[in-house]
Formats: C-alpha cells, sequence, structure tokens
C-alpha cells in the first residue's frame, strides 16, 4: 500500500518528477520493502486467488 501511495506523496510535496518515475516504475521500492521470501512477487505479484 505504501508502495501505491508514494507517487501522490511525491505530488503533495512538489516533487512531480519523482512521482511520474514511480508511477512508470515501482520495482527499485518494492527490492528495498519486500522481505527475501517475496522477491519473486516483484516480476510476478500474486493476485488473489490466483495460487
Amino acid at each position: 500500500m505504501l508502495i501505491q501511495q508514494m507517487p501522490h506523496y511525491f505530488d503533495y510535496f512538489g516533487h512531480a518528477d519523482a512521482a511520474a518515475a514511480l508511477r512508470g516504475d515501482s520495482d527499485f521500492l518494492r527490492e528495498i520493502v519486500y522481505p527475501d521470501a517475496m522477491r519473486a512477487e516483484i516480476a510476478t505479484p500474486l493476485r488473489y486467488g490466483a495460487a
């Protein structure tokens, strides 16, 4: 959820370029915050009911 909200925070604080970059690709943030057990979901997110 935090990753999804980050572009809005950047826009709010006047960082439109950073917000646009995150909207394009936020994988680097996921690499920082995802635990090792969830690394595979960065490239192929697990969807509800898909497993």
